[in-house]
């Protein structure tokens, strides 16, 4: 039992780090195409990540392109930028024409109405004109004529996610860390009393008055499975706009207890490379429905988009304090 238990930590833990290496790779990589259009408004809230990867090093202050965005098209027609560590740092407006939308800036530290913005300083880079499309919860910006680099950097390096705020606590730092090295400590297996009573189905499987055996009946009243499948699609949310913060002590808190020391302590010098790895968008959404294990465990299909790869795993949440959290 305790072989499994470890292989199994082993193993989650091997598809996690597998999953920060591509986003390590996609926040050094990130490729663009465009589909068919499936919706008529631009009209929300938007996030995006801008590494330093993204920014041509010939674009004058460059740097301040570098971090996570929040881009807003208002119904009125206004248009916002803010970098979320700063705060706004571009307004203006914008006109919708079919398929193609013109971004006019106005003010801000990065607008493309200052006069330092334009190579040649003569030129109105003011407005630029983009191709659209919202896939999904994504919108897509392609440049249609744009001399504004930085602008260009800003809506076109990666689509746009509908934006979710990050609401957890963060864990406490200390909790972030890789612990060093030290002998794993192995408890003794309790022995077998006479009230434990061997399944007949499963002479391998000890049962004991705590665990009572799965009958295979349906623990849960009628309408559980879509009252916690709305519990997880609301886990999932969370996971992808606190991925987004760069914090990880804020996303990590959305594991499960079990699943977060087993990561973090099979995953040398985790806190760097959990790091690295958000400044890659992920998203994370349900593909299917909700199977229920037991009353606190429960399992779906999960489809992690990374850039423009998709993986579709099983994932297990478990619901600790009243709250559902992923457990491998």
């Amino acid at each position: 039992m305790l072989h499994h238990l470890q292989a199994n930590f082993k193993g989650k833990a091997r598809f996690v780090v597998l999953m920060l290496a591509a986003a390590l790779i996609a926040a050094l990589a990130f490729g663009s195409g465009t589909t068919a259009q499936t919706e008529s408004s631009i009209v929300g809230e938007y996030s995006v990540a801008i590494g330093r990867e993204d920014i041509p090093s010939d674009l004058a202050d460059g740097f301040s392109f570098a971090g996570r965005w929040i881009i807003s098209f208002n119904a009125d027609g206004s248009y916002s930028g803010e970098r979320q560590d700063v705060g706004v740092v571009v307004t203006g407006e914008y006109e919708v024409n079919g398929n193609e939308v013109t971004i006019t800036d106005q003010e801000g530290l990065v607008s493309c109405s200052n006069a330092t913005a334009a190579t040649i300083q003569e030129d109105d880079i003011s407005s630029g004109t983009y191709e659209w499309a919202m896939i999904e919860a994504n919108l897509t910006l392609v440049p249609v004529d744009d001399q504004c680099s930085g602008r260009v950097v800003l809506l076109s390096s990666r689509s746009l996610s509908t934006f979710v705020p990050c609401t957890t606590e963060p864990l406490d730092p200390a909790d972030v860390a890789t612990p060093a090295a030290s002998p794993v400590a192995i408890e003794e297996p309790e022995a077998i009393t006479a009230e434990e009573t061997p399944d007949p189905d499963n002479p391998l499987a000890i049962l004991t008055p705590d665990e009572p055996s799965d009958t295979g009946g349906d623990e849960t009243v009628p309408g559980d499975a879509e009252a916690i499948g709305a519990d997880i699609d609301e886990l999932l949310g969370q996971m992808t706009a606190c991925w987004l913060t760069g914090d990880p002590g804020q996303w990590l808190i959305l594991l499960s207890e079990e699943f977060r020391s087993s990561l973090i302590g099979n995953s040398p010098d985790f806190e760097s490379t959990i790091g690295a790895a958000m400044t890659a968008p992920i998203l994370w959404e349900r593909a299917g429905d909700v199977e229920i294990e037991n009353p606190t465990q429960v399992s779906a299909i999960v489809r992690t988009t990374v850039a423009l790869e998709q993986d579709f795993q099983r994932f297990l949440f478990v619901l600790e304090d009243d709250e559902w959290r992923w457990d491998g």
